[in-house]
Parts: structure tokens; C-alpha cells; sequence
């Protein structure tokens, strides 16, 4: 059996998906897209209170760790990634964080334009938010981005111990800074 596709994808999270789905838009192109792990239909993705069991699942993640960490007694640390459709969406318990603005200008290449500012209109362009109308976010995109609106007892005793401790709530961690805490 031969295959001939226009464009080919690697990963099926979030990026891949939403990027497979608006190439597909287009009769003429032929999209192939490819994830290394099952389905998303576990009930640990299902559940977002489960998803920590999924953080070392050799079957729905990567199971990456940092090299041993001297000032943490030589302890690794998890780095969940996923291995399933949605990719490591599916295994976060649903969390959308694009990354920190820093972050992105440390990796500027001026060929490139790997920039914050350079990528946030196509960060924009991509999401739907339910919950944010400004300058950092989309409402019209493709991917539907909404802020969890219940709240266990447990969710909130450690948001009041934050306050207690004086940190400062952030009730938007795509907004213009990621510091502080909230759901």
C-alpha cells in the first residue's frame, strides 16, 4: 500500500491537532497525522483529579525525567509529556500555559523571529478563550481554551494558604505575566 500525503505531522496534542485540522480545511491538501501513543479515552484522562496517575504512565506519556538535581539531593524530577491524542493536554488535567514571555525571547533567532510578541498573534489566532477578551488572548480560534470554574474544598484551602503566605493571585496565567496562583 503506498501513501502520498501534502503534509505530514508528528504529535497529535494540542498543536498538532489544531494544526492538521486547518491544513484539512483545504480539499487539495492530504494531511497525515501521526501520534506514538493510544486514544484518549482512558478514565484517568476522562477525570482531571486523576490525571497525576498519568504523569509516569508508560502508556499515555513519555515518562522523561531531568538528570539527578544536586540541590535536591539528587532527586529527578517527572516532566509529563504525552504519548495519546491531545497529547500532553490530555495528561495535565486539561492546564493551558503557552509558556513565559522570557522564555520565548531568550530563543529569539533574529532570522526567525521566535519572539513573544513575534508568536503571540498566532498564539491569538488559534484560541477560542471563554473566559479572557484582551490583547493576550483570541476568541475566535480553534482551540477552545476555558477556565475551571469549580472548586474542591481542598482547591480552596490551598488558594487561601497562598494568600495567607502573601502571594500574589494571577487569575490568568497567559495574561502578561505567569507569577502567582490561581486555578
Amino acid at each position: 500500500m503506498k501513501f502520498n500525503f501534502k503534509y505530514i505531522i508528528v504529535g497529535a496534542g494540542s498543536a498538532g491537532c489544531v494544526l492538521a485540522n486547518k491544513l484539512s480545511e483545504n480539499p487539495n491538501n492530504s494531511v497525515c497525522l501521526i501520534e506514538a501513543g493510544p486514544r484518549d479515552n482512558g478514565l484517568q484522562i476522562k477525570i482531571p483529579l486523576a490525571a497525576s496517575s498519568l504523569f509516569k504512565s508508560k502508556k499515555y506519556g513519555w515518562c522523561d525525567e531531568t538528570v539527578p538535581q544536586a540541590k535536591l539531593f539528587n532527586r529527578t524530577i517527572n516532566s509529563p509529556r504525552g504519548k495519546t491524542l491531545g497529547g500532553s493536554s490530555s495528561i495535565n488535567g486539561m492546564l493551558y500555559i503557552r509558556g513565559q514571555h522570557q522564555d520565548y525571547d531568550a530563543w529569539l533567532d533574529p532570522k526567525l523571529g521566535w519572539s513573544f510578541n513575534s508568536l503571540l498573534p498566532y498564539f491569538i489566532a488559534l484560541e477560542n478563550n471563554q473566559d479572557h477578551v484582551d490583547q493576550y488572548h483570541g476568541n475566535f480560534g480553534k482551540l477552545w481554551v476555558e477556565t475551571f470554574k469549580g472548586s474542591l474544598p481542598t482547591s480552596r484551602l490551598f488558594l487561601n494558604a497562598c494568600r495567607t503566605y502573601g502571594l500574589e493571585e494571577n487569575p490568568d496565567f497567559n495574561g502578561p505575566q505567569q507569577e502567582g496562583f490561581g486555578i
